[in-house]
């Protein structure tokens, strides 16, 4: 990729970036994932930045969320220490454990529920591993179209992408969790379904990643954006965030004692 092509998907990405964040007035950056299969592909990209370090998913996107200076990160597959992120991304080929439900005993009552609840964390491993590495990045600063972005939103933010998001077709945002791996599987779920999904931050998430109390995961392919914004631009006038009360009404007390009367106005 030559560098005229990176500086057109820079601009490209920033202007998306921010219009999302216009709109829905996040206070941190939207994250691009870029999963990538081959260890040479990121050898013409400039001005990254190595986890050389064990890491996990849920870190790294935090660090692109509050990045300042907007520099991609990568890593390989070997430094992800999380097993559910590295088969949730395709990193490694899904373990046995997951498959016999052994990796989620102490989440589950007995060994059918705990098959039942990895069932429904969804896998990109589970045919094998197809990633050498992933990247995260500021979306503004995206030197590649990233395969997912994911966006940390409160739940009032939620509604305003749930609303633009159905403007074109109309179809709800699925959220189904079991609470384990949630922004991996999410990512998942959205490159295998091609469609934005929300999610319950998971345990990883708050340990190793930050994230708030408040806070919840959209998650969306990056084909999706533009229709995106084109929803939050066509619902702005009906929809915009933030909120704002409904203030011309008639007051009634909540006690009578309390209300102004006749008597006090002299009338």
């Amino acid at each position: 990729m030559d560098a005229n092509s990176i500086k057109c998907i820079r601009l490209k990405w920033k202007e998306i970036s921010e219009l999302i964040r216009r709109y829905i007035c996040l206070s941190t950056n939207p994250v691009g994932v870029w999963l990538f299969k081959k260890r040479d592909d990121i050898l013409n990209l400039q001005n990254l930045r190595y986890i050389g370090r064990r890491t996990n998913i849920c870190q790294m996107i935090p660090i692109s969320r509050y990045n300042k200076d907007a520099t991609p990160i990568y890593t390989f597959r070997e430094n992800v220490a999380c097993v559910w992120g590295a088969a949730c991304l395709g990193l490694i080929k899904t373990p046995e454990r997951f498959s016999d439900g052994s990796i989620f005993i102490n989440f589950a009552k007995d060994r059918s529920a705990s098959i039942r609840l990895q069932q429904s964390v969804i896998n990109l491993g589970e045919d094998g591993k197809k990633y050498e590495g992933v990247m995260c990045m500021p979306l503004n600063a995206s030197p590649v179209d990233p395969h997912v972005i994911v966006i940390y939103i409160s739940p009032a933010q939620a509604l305003r992408l749930i609303i633009a998001s159905a403007y074109s077709t109309g179809e709800s945002i699925e959220l189904i969790t079991v609470g384990q791996a949630s922004v991996c599987s999410s990512i998942a779920k959205a490159i295998l379904t091609k469609k934005p999904n929300m999610e319950i931050p998971c345990i990883g998430d708050r340990v190793f990643g930050y994230v708030q109390e408040h806070e919840m995961i959209f998650s969306f392919p990056a084909e999706f954006a533009e229709q995106l914004v084109e929803g939050l631009k066509a619902t702005e006038q009906v929809a915009s965030y933030p909120y704002h009360p409904y203030l011309d009404r008639f007051i009634i007390m909540p006690n009578v004692k309390w209300e102004t009367s006749q008597e006090d106005l002299n009338l």
